[in-house]
């Protein structure tokens, strides 16, 4: 019954099979992250000991990053854990420069950042997935690059007034934006799909096609 319903067309999280083979490269492959994480780790420490900086941020987040890799390569090839990973990848980088000194901003004018650097990455790995760009990833790769531009044009103190006087007097326009937003997405969706953006994978409609 449980393979009848997955060949359905619900999708399975392990995408890659598990067998003895399978099970036995995953545990070297695991390994190996544990040691370069471990390695980078015990070299910054020694670099950086018996001074008051801190190696935890950098370090929690490539552990994070690892994860993502990790379950992309060994269960499920999927992009979006691939851009969380090369996200914080670039997030444990920024975090390092931050602690040493090199970059001289807080944590709360960073973070937009971050939804800047998902939206880049969200577009090379699908490309590196798939080998084209899908719509299905382009939008909201798009949209988070939009919004981290945005949230950090207020955090950097760019902008001449705060987020929360924007919000409250430009809120309609917001309205508009995202409508329209909408709108062209489903236009270009509808080329490909009978269904709403997101709710299926753009790829198998144009195998099926």
């Amino acid at each position: 019954m449980t393979d009848s319903k997955n060949s359905g067309g619900k999708r399975k999280f392990f995408v890659i099979p598990q067998t003895k083979e399978t099970v036995r490269s995953n545990i070297i492959l695991a390994v190996g992250f544990v040691l370069l994480l471990a390695g980078i780790a015990l070299s910054l420490k020694k670099i950086f000991e018996g001074s008051n900086i801190s190696i935890i941020r950098p370090v929690v987040l490539l552990a994070f990053g690892e994860i993502c890799f990790f379950i992309a390569i060994a269960f499920t090839k999927s992009s979006l854990c691939v851009s969380l990973g090369l996200t914080a990848v670039v997030s444990a980088v920024l975090a390092f420069l931050m602690d040493i000194g090199v970059i001289s901003l807080s944590i709360k004018q960073m973070w937009p950042f971050s939804l800047l650097v998902f939206g880049i990455m969200l577009i090379p790995a699908d490309f590196i997935r798939y080998g084209r760009l899908r719509t299905v990833f382009l939008f909201p790769a798009f949209m988070f690059i939009g919004l981290g531009a945005i949230f950090l044009l207020f955090s950097m103190g760019v902008a001449p007034f705060s987020f929360r006087r924007f919000i409250s007097q430009c809120w309609p326009l917001i309205l508009v934006f995202l409508g329209i937003g909408l709108i062209l997405i489903f236009i270009v969706q509808k080329r490909h799909n009978k269904d709403f953006p997101y709710m299926q994978d753009d790829s198998q409609g144009e195998a099926q096609i």
